[in-house]
């Protein structure tokens, strides 16, 4: 797969940890949190947060691929 085929295949999204965020801020402005739901809160942003890392990490890859790539005019690197 091309770098162009794979960026237009690759989803787009919206960084887990600020839907999580977003989510718990909803629940806590509506009085809606409960001492209950706390670990499952928790379980859920610890979730996120392992998807970001991850998310991170392959851009990261990425990052690095492209700079290592030799630079030629109208040219997509190989393999990337």
């Amino acid at each position: 797969m091309t770098p162009l085929e794979y960026l237009r295949c690759s989803p787009e999204t919206i960084n887990p940890a600020i839907v999580t965020a977003r989510h718990i801020q909803h629940l806590e402005l509506s009085g809606q949190v409960t001492p209950e739901m706390m670990e499952q809160l928790a379980k859920e942003a610890k979730s996120a947060i392992a998807q970001c890392k991850q998310a991170i990490a392959d851009y990261n890859y990425s990052l690095q691929r492209l700079k290592s790539a030799n630079s030629q005019s109208n040219c997509v690197p190989w393999g990337f």
